[in-house]
């Protein structure tokens, strides 16, 4: 099991009478009205961090999480000015870029690796985020890399750092967990409990986090 922030006897009960339609659903009043008010930002750099971005950015598979994203926030007013793509398995380069539209590829950052589970490390890019991220930037991340070792300690390193936090104006994750409405996931969420993601999603909004779960 893993431990997460603990909610009050009253969260944790009308999380369960909501069921799964709960996760990404609770946070107080006040919380989501001063979030909507903030978005999109005004001033600041717009960020966006895919972790698990797809072997293909368009046309090479079902459309990617990456050009998904781009365009949904293009939609919204978000035009970002720098993006980074995290994808462990094999990219052909040739065949990736060539599929990059050409206003994007002079703002893309592509890594073919997976990201590490110690999210102190100079290499992480939580580090970075902590080092680069600065005061009224609007950075978007997504999280789906189908391994508890390493989204776990990302996301345990979100919800116990508040500068963190600050500096993250959204995230979209998928929490791998054990439950019947989720078969697909048996193999990656072993040790998660359906409670285990409502107690997550709920904490980070109820400190102010905008967070969504993916996809």
């Amino acid at each position: 099991m893993v431990a997460l922030a603990a909610l009050d006897g009253t969260a944790c009960l009308l999380m369960l009478s909501l069921g799964r339609h709960a996760v990404g659903m609770l946070a107080p009043l006040a919380v989501q009205m001063d979030a909507l008010t903030q978005y999109p930002p005004a001033a600041g750099r717009k960020l966006l961090m895919d972790f698990g971005a797809g072997q293909g950015y368009e046309g090479q598979e079902l459309r990617s999480s990456l050009s998904y994203l781009l365009a949904h926030y293009e939609q919204m007013g978000v035009h970002f000015d720098e993006v980074w793509a995290w994808e462990p398995r094999p990219v052909n380069q040739s065949t990736y870029w060539q599929g990059v539209p050409p206003d994007v590829k002079f703002r893309l950052h592509l890594y073919n690796t997976g990201l590490e589970g110690d999210t102190t490390s100079p290499a992480h890019p939580i580090q970075y985020i902590k080092q680069n991220v600065q005061a009224g930037d609007f950075l978007v991340i997504k999280l789906d890399v189908d391994t508890q070792s390493v989204e776990i300690p990302f996301m345990r390193a979100v919800q116990a750092d508040a500068d963190l936090r600050s500096r993250i104006g959204e995230i979209l994750f998928e929490m791998h967990y054990i439950h019947q409405d989720m078969p697909w996931f048996i193999g990656y969420g072993d040790g998660i409990s359906y409670n285990d993601a409502l107690n997550l999603f709920h904490s980070l909004r109820h400190e102010g986090l905008r967070i969504h779960y993916w996809p």
